[in-house]
């Protein structure tokens, strides 16, 4: 594929699944575009219905092991969850850099 699309569904896989998921992803296509809700920590509650939040860092992470690179990204969110840190929601765009 030329283009790799994800928006909104991450956040219901438990942290595993979300990374096999997005290493299989990009690695399917020449670019990626993601929605990604980040934390200033790695959050999964565990549950059927899940609510997975990813730091900046673990997502940097997977886009390299998947072989890509960020090349944009754009803050569409920015929350304090008054005492617990702050929700970012991300938009990223990557290419396949091997």
């Amino acid at each position: 594929a030329d283009l790799v699309m994800a928006w909104a569904f991450l956040k219901h896989f438990g942290l595993h699944e979300w990374n096999t998921i997005v290493v299989q992803a990009l690695r399917a296509g020449k670019h990626g575009a993601f929605s990604v809700l980040l934390l200033d920590k790695d959050l999964d509650n565990g549950v059927d219905y899940h609510h997975t939040f990813v730091t900046a860092e673990r997502f940097a992470q997977v886009v390299f092991d998947a072989g890509h690179v960020i090349v944009a990204e754009h803050i569409a969110r920015d929350l304090d969850l008054e005492g617990h840190g702050r929700l970012l929601e991300n938009f990223y765009w990557t290419s396949k850099i091997r």
